[in-house]
């Protein structure tokens, strides 16, 4: 049992393509769309990382950390 809650980061993909370039669509209560795909839809993929596994990710991803 851990007595230290740790931060959790979310990281939100697209189902059909698993590209993380996902929005909401304004006006469409809980629709999400895909930039890369165009794929719509409310089944979005999450996924909670603790802050070292999204400190990893950004990394393979390569992505700036300040």
């Amino acid at each position: 049992m851990k007595t230290k809650k740790e931060k959790t980061f979310k990281i939100r993909k697209c189902p059909k393509c698993s590209n993380e370039d996902v929005g909401v669509v304004i006006g469409e209560n809980g629709v999400w769309e895909c930039h890369k795909c165009k794929w719509k839809g409310r089944d979005i993929k999450e996924e909670e990382l603790t802050e070292e596994e999204f400190m990893k990710h950004l990394d393979e991803k390569g992505e700036e950390i300040s």
